[in-house]
């Protein structure tokens, strides 16, 4: 039992201690984007285009970057925002947009951009080797990786 003390109080005292080094990044300071904060009711989970040009946010809008800062969002169309939607990720080629939609439960879905009308297409229900009666989301951390959370409670 002593032992187990010991070990335990050296484990704390080395960890309370260490020296971990620094960041080399020097962060600025957190700035409100106020263009986005006035008109969003839910900006939150948002995801960043991989030409870092376009901001997707809950309620599924958009803003993009322009030389005077983050333009006023817009809302994506009404036939893949209809209902509750959250959890954006946009694909690395922009083409491919997925989101959580509430119906009837938490779902992933996708939307692919027609370059011939310009506009996002039908919203698709990723279907059942990824959605589940439980509910999912999804991000993309990079170019080659879509991952996807699913809860079972």
């Amino acid at each position: 039992m002593k032992k187990i003390i010991l070990f335990i109080f050296l484990f704390a005292a080395i960890n309370i201690n260490a020296q971990y080094p620094l960041a080399p990044e020097v962060w600025s300071i957190p700035k409100k984007v106020e263009v986005i904060s006035e008109w969003a009711t839910r900006s939150q989970s948002p995801s960043v285009s991989f030409d870092r040009q376009k901001l997707y946010f809950e309620g599924l809008a958009v803003t993009e970057w322009a030389d005077t800062g983050w333009t006023t969002p817009y809302s994506l169309p009404s036939h893949i925002n209809q209902h509750l939607a959250r959890y954006p990720a946009i694909s690395p080629n922009g083409k491919r947009l997925f989101f959580n939609w509430f119906f009837p439960t938490w779902n992933i879905y996708y939307s692919d951009w027609d370059s011939t009308i310009n506009d996002w297409g039908p919203a698709i229900n990723c279907g059942p080797n990824v959605n589940d009666p439980f509910a999912e989301s999804c991000t993309l951390p990079n170019d080659t990786t879509l991952i996807f959370l699913r809860s079972t409670t």
